[in-house]
């Protein structure tokens, strides 16, 4: 059953974030009503205040420390804003809709070369995804009206962004001719705007669930094909190569398979993702890549 988003009321956290961007224009456009101040989701009252003032029909909860290292080194912080900052959210919410913005790096490495599908084990392998994971129980276990998506290595949004993965390619290729990448790392390259746009449609047809949300892809993308075809879609001609086994070391231990299948979207006919490599593309002719 699809309803109208005029006029509906929407609260975004992480308003800074790459994701949250696009979604401010894409919904502007829409005619909804955006809450899109910067608040401290750890700040109990804040939230108890502009819920009861503002009034949201949806919540986009986005906000979160996604630096992986710095949760591993700092995890009390991690879960006090990854996790219990929806224990405070819920707290004040009657039955609006949640959209929890997670990640595919929930489900570790339970699966080595192949997608994962909702129903896969989870096995977080870092504080920031165990963060995740334990918000996502606690919603699935407190709250009925929520939508779960976990989304894939994102990117877009503005080229300054300190997360922007495109740019900062784009940046090392004007500095060497040789960028060196992870060739054993896989998984699932995801545009900003297709995000918003499938969260739009999830809005107006009132669909409650937990969804994998990635571009489309035959099998699961290498972290070096991904750097590749950045270099190749842009008409560049740096080399890249594979990294040795320590060359990118880590605090966390990131997961080397984060490529995920819109399995549970597929099912429900609403998968408005488009393929990985049209996206890209979209993405560097609006940058100008």
């Amino acid at each position: 059953m699809s309803s109208n988003i005029i006029g509906k009321k929407i609260l975004l956290t992480g308003v800074n974030g790459m994701l949250c961007e696009d979604i401010i224009k894409l919904f502007k456009k829409k005619d909804s009503i955006l809450y899109t101040e910067y608040f401290d989701v750890n700040d109990e009252l804040k939230w108890k205040e502009i819920i009861e003032d503002f009034k949201p029909d949806v919540v986009i909860h986005a906000a979160a420390i996604t630096d992986l290292d710095f949760c591993e080194l700092n995890p009390d912080l991690c879960f006090e804003t990854n996790f219990k900052s929806v224990i405070k959210m819920i707290k004040y919410l009657k039955n609006e809709k949640i959209i929890f913005i997670s990640s595919a790096g929930i489900y570790g490495n339970s699966i080595k070369d192949d997608f994962y599908h909702e129903s896969s084990e989870i096995n977080p392998t870092t504080i920031y995804h165990e963060s995740k994971y334990k918000a996502e129980n606690y919603i699935s276990s407190n709250y009925s009206n929520y939508i779960i998506l976990r989304l894939g290595w994102l990117f877009g949004g503005d080229i300054k962004h300190k997360k922007n993965f495109v740019s900062k390619i784009l940046k090392q290729s004007n500095e060497s001719k040789t960028i060196i990448s992870n060739n054993k790392t896989i998984g699932s390259p995801t545009y900003t705007l297709d995000v918003s746009n499938q969260i739009y449609h999830l809005i107006i047809n009132d669909i409650k669930g937990v969804f994998n949300c990635a571009n489309k892809s035959k099998k699961p993308v290498s972290r070096m094909q991904y750097v590749k075809s950045i270099i190749n879609l842009s008409n560049l001609k740096n080399e890249v190569i594979p990294s040795g086994d320590n060359y990118f070391k880590r605090k966390a231990s990131v997961p080397n398979n984060e490529s995920c299948m819109n399995l549970n979207l597929n099912k429900i006919n609403l998968n408005k993702m488009l393929d990985w490599k049209i996206s890209l593309e979209n993405y560097l002719k609006k940058i100008g890549g």
